[in-house]
């Protein structure tokens, strides 16, 4: 819980497998010049390696994560995660970005076109052609980076944002729904009035599940080690209205 950033990437499915890669790997260089504290290497996973089950994967680990995150998005786009024919062929190719302190790491991906015909329930999916291409879909929730500061979670917000601009800019399909509405407006004031109310939002419900719980039990929660968290608990909620989200 928390304001977050959604996201996917889109290339054709004409796209190689080299020219997939090679697009991320320009985004990746790109991602390097912006300050972030850590952007993992490009990785890629074959069809094998895709195919393998979660357990098989050291937990925690940069590449179990993006395999955790591959498998949602074969559920997703093709409503399976069988295993893949072309076990030596790319399958998937993604690196992590850890703006900073406070913020989740964003992971940028493609996993390629794995089947032959449509999947058989394309309710779900708000794009029924997205089985036919290299696609990625993703999140990154920025709003705690604002327990270091306001001026820190701006930073590592715009970090994500910035790397989805270039995204766009270099030849991917992008879709967005910033909570924070930054995406759309470009404006610092509106994106710090959301995560303000977000944090008072969640301060709220933080400090009233703490004070029913208590004291047999304990609760953590992110929003505790907000400097002014006593005040966000007092301050009054405001709820807005209203789709944020854009295709480009």
């Amino acid at each position: 819980m928390g304001l977050t950033i959604h996201y996917e990437l889109r290339l054709p499915a004409e796209t190689t497998d080299a020219a997939a890669v090679h697009y991320l790997q320009r985004l990746h260089d790109y991602a390097l010049t912006l300050g972030a504290k850590v952007v993992v290497p490009v990785l890629t996973f074959d069809g094998a390696q895709l195919s393998a089950p979660g357990q098989d994967w050291e937990s925690g680990t940069v590449e179990w994560l993006i395999h955790v995150f591959t498998e949602v998005m074969r559920m997703y786009r093709d409503g399976t995660v069988d295993d893949i024919d072309d076990k030596e062929r790319l399958a998937a190719a993604s690196f992590l970005v850890y703006p900073g302190e406070g913020c989740e790491s964003a992971t940028f991906g493609l996993v390629r076109p794995l089947l032959t015909e449509p999947p058989h329930d394309l309710e779900h999916i708000e794009n029924a052609d997205d089985w036919k291409l290299w696609y990625w879909q993703s999140f990154c929730k920025t709003q705690y980076a604002s327990t270091i500061g306001e001026e820190h979670l701006l930073f590592c917000h715009r970090t994500v944002i910035s790397v989805l601009d270039e995204a766009k800019r270099i030849g991917f399909d992008v879709t967005v729904h910033d909570e924070g509405r930054y995406w759309e407006t470009r404006d610092a004031e509106v994106l710090l009035s959301e995560v303000r109310n977000s944090n008072r939002i969640i301060a709220h419900l933080a400090g009233a599940l703490h004070d029913a719980i208590s004291p047999e039990h304990s609760l953590k929660a992110e929003i505790f080690a907000h400097p002014d968290f006593e005040h966000l608990e007092m301050e009054p909620l405001e709820f807005h209205t209203g789709d944020s989200s854009s295709d480009v």
